[in-house]
């Protein structure tokens, strides 16, 4: 698991990453994982990943960063929204790194996966994995179906159409059918609403399935604050990439800070908010739940006199008076909490916000060591600092290698690709 932060105002940004990278379904952590990268050597545009390390369980993501920024090179664009979609062209450019057929498999791999995880064991068989009863499957297909028909279409594959996806799949279909048939169900009687629920759940924005968050930051040459996109890049449907842009984090004259946890943020979001987001969920479940009490006894008391009324009250919605209550608790949590915090943000000097998102990511670590979640969130801390002046400055960076027996390593790196000098990195 990961915990990365950004946070920007008018001197800059920094973003702070841990080092932990969980692996077989977190029965292994390492901390040794790079998070943050440099996109550029000459221009103040950086990278962080958290979520998948690889690009469709395949690449990983540090050698794309490096290729890309190998293909750049002295090359510096207006924004950053610009180094977004060159990044994304550079992705589909390279035919996604690998062969059409390892695509095809990974997708098939994520079919079965969720129908066998999500469909048959979570939501058929309520978590349980023996002894399920596959009679019900029309009916949660049919859920599922109204759940994600209305989802947002993602724009990068809204050409794909159901006839070529099914296509696409016809390996995971296989198995599929020979799961049904060993439990002696009959696949054609789901066959149509099965290859609806696949097509829509996978060409929609839903977040079941395994996704790489891509953050990229810094400064485009025409832009004098600083910016962070994020995206949420899932792997390659029917030869097209699955992305979408889920946040950009713009500081202007009117919005002049920002603070951005990403990947396991409830413990910045709490240091935040004033409230951990649990509670705060479980606070209107309560409220929720002594209306329904009140509600409950006035009916009962008006029964007495009038079984009309008391009809009447029990019909009552109480769905109104949970919006209106939650939000005036995000009200209260914005104005006494977070607005303040963010004023301060907005004032601090450069080297105050490396320090801040140091500490936002120490904090996360030290949590998940003192409680009895699994300490995904560890190892050293790495700091990286961008300002328009500057460029990319490393505030803190572990090395797998002994820095002064490896001089060759820094000098070759900053080798001007043009000139075969060295570069002036001043």
């Amino acid at each position: 698991m990961t915990a990365i932060v950004g946070i920007l105002n008018k001197h800059g940004i920094a973003v702070a990453a841990d080092s932990a990278e969980t692996i077989g379904n977190g029965i292994k952590i390492y901390n040794k994982a790079n998070k943050i990268f440099n996109l550029s050597k000459y221009h103040p545009v950086g990278a962080a990943v958290y979520g998948n390390a690889s690009f469709s369980n395949l690449i990983p993501w540090d050698i794309i960063f490096k290729l890309y920024r190998e293909r750049i090179g002295k090359l510096c664009l207006p924004k950053i929204e610009d180094y977004v979609n060159n990044f994304i062209s550079f992705i589909e450019e390279r035919s996604y790194f690998t062969e059409t057929k390892e695509l095809e498999n990974v997708l098939c791999n994520n079919i079965l996966s969720y129908f066998n995880e999500y469909i048959i064991i979570n939501r058929l068989g309520h978590g349980q994995r023996i002894g399920i009863d596959l009679r019900g499957l029309p009916v949660v297909l049919n859920e599922i179906k109204k759940e994600v028909e209305n989802a947002p279409i993602i724009d990068s594959i809204k050409e794909v159409t159901k006839e070529s996806f099914v296509a696409s799949i016809s390996g995971a279909l296989k198995q599929i059918k020979h799961i049904l048939a060993q439990n002696k169900y009959d696949y054609k009687t789901i066959e149509s609403i099965l290859l609806d629920v696949l097509y829509l759940s996978f060409t929609r924005k839903e977040n079941i399935h395994g996704y790489s968050g891509i953050a990229i930051f810094g400064y485009g040459q025409d832009e004098i604050y600083p910016c962070l996109y994020r995206l949420k890049i899932y792997g390659v449907i029917c030869g097209k990439l699955k992305w979408y842009l889920e946040e950009a984090c713009k500081v202007t004259n009117k919005n002049n800070g920002f603070v951005r946890p990403m990947a396991q943020s409830d413990v910045m979001v709490t240091l935040l908010s004033g409230i951990e987001p649990k509670l705060q969920q479980l606070i209107v479940q309560l409220t929720a739940q002594v209306i329904k009490e009140n509600i409950k006894q006035i009916a009962s008391i008006a029964g007495k006199t009038n079984k009309t009324l008391a009809k009447d009250i029990s019909a009552i919605d109480i769905q109104p008076t949970l919006n209106l209550f939650n939000a005036e608790l995000n009200s209260m949590i914005q104005n006494n909490h977070v607005a303040p915090l963010i004023n301060t943000i907005a004032i601090l000097q450069k080297e105050d916000l490396a320090e801040v998102a140091e500490n936002l990511i120490y904090l996360t670590s030290l949590i998940r060591r003192i409680t009895p979640d699994q300490e995904s969130v560890g190892g050293p801390i790495d700091v990286a600092l961008l300002s328009k002046g500057d460029g990319f400055i490393w505030i803190k960076r572990k090395h797998y290698f002994e820095e002064t027996l490896n001089k060759n390593y820094f000098g070759k790196y900053y080798i001007d690709t043009d000139s075969g000098k060295e570069a002036n990195n001043e």
